[in-house]
């Protein structure tokens, strides 16, 4: 069902999900920027605040990938959204009431404001794949 919304008042009208797509397809000319992130060919760098995490990221943006070693254990709370892909070894997040555990091939998401805490449990890197939100923390 389309619904549009104008000037305080509203039209519903049933359309093809097929015919819906030819007509959004020939009305839309906008032009959207890619940017792609190169992470094969980019190198680790060391955090300056913890020894055990190093990163790869693209300055000014809220994409990165995280290699943590065994053993990390973040000193800081955060309270920033993320979404987050574990690509390999685990990943545990310590939240108020409890501990999250995510593993290779899993993702998560935690809400703003839900102040947690990252470690690796595990006896391998752990690298994370984390879109944060650009709003600074509350």
């Amino acid at each position: 069902m389309l619904v549009l919304r104008c000037a305080g008042w509203v039209r519903r009208r049933y359309v093809s999900a097929d015919r819906w797509r030819r007509r959004a397809a020939g009305s839309i000319r906008a032009v959207m920027a890619v940017t792609r992130v190169p992470f094969p060919s980019m190198h680790w760098e060391q955090s300056p605040t913890h020894p055990l995490e190093q990163k790869k990221a693209v300055e000014g943006r809220r994409v990165v990938l995280l290699r943590f070693a065994p053993g990390f254990e973040d000193p800081n709370r955060c309270l920033r959204s993320h979404v987050l892909y574990v690509v390999s070894g685990t990943l545990e997040l310590v939240l108020d009431d409890r501990v999250e555990r995510v593993a290779a091939g899993e993702a998560c998401w935690i809400d703003r404001g839900s102040a947690h805490q990252a470690r690796n449990p595990g006896t391998e890197d752990a690298i994370v794949f984390i879109v944060s939100d650009v709003a600074p923390e509350v």
